[in-house]
């Protein structure tokens, strides 16, 4: 499970708790759904970057974790809060993420060397890959526009 802190997230709680019980209005429902799209931008930004990076041999993947990262475009409403969400349908996008082996964050990898062979039947040895928090840094950098967004939506109801 992640965990992401957003500075400035606790004065946004305090406002929210100033007014009460924010009713699931459609105005709140779309600025919830701008907010994530800017944070998929966002994200595919740091991936294009990734993909153009030295790392030529990362290509294909990445573009793979590029074309199915995206927003959900739904809104759940909770019991105190709505929620969405932006993330990537590729099942090793959390190794991306993350990173592996003694790089994992957290140091929750693989301790230990090991091998594995490419589709070309190339064997390679390694220690695992360096986190790539494109996510998380698609969050952080789109805070201020996420903020923007809820007081737009605010100033509707």
């Amino acid at each position: 499970m992640m965990s992401i802190n957003v500075e400035g997230a606790d004065k946004l709680e305090g406002w929210f708790n100033k007014l009460g019980k924010i009713d699931d209005t459609p105005a709140m429902r779309q600025a919830m759904i701008n907010s994530a799209l800017v944070v998929e931008a966002k994200a595919k930004q740091n991936l294009l970057d990734m993909i153009y990076s030295a790392q030529k041999s990362w290509y294909a993947p990445r573009q793979q974790l590029f074309n199915r990262t995206m927003a959900t475009k739904k809104v759940i409403v909770g019991l105190s809060e709505l929620l969405t969400a932006v993330g990537s349908f590729v099942n090793y996008a959390i190794y991306v993420h993350f990173g592996t082996g003694v790089y994992a964050e957290g140091g929750k990898g693989r301790k230990t060397l090991w091998l594995f062979e490419d589709k070309q039947g190339v064997t390679h040895r390694t220690t695992g890959q360096q986190p790539q928090p494109y996510l998380t840094e698609a969050l952080q950098a789109s805070k201020s526009d996420f903020i923007n967004e809820i007081k737009k939506a605010l100033g509707k109801i």
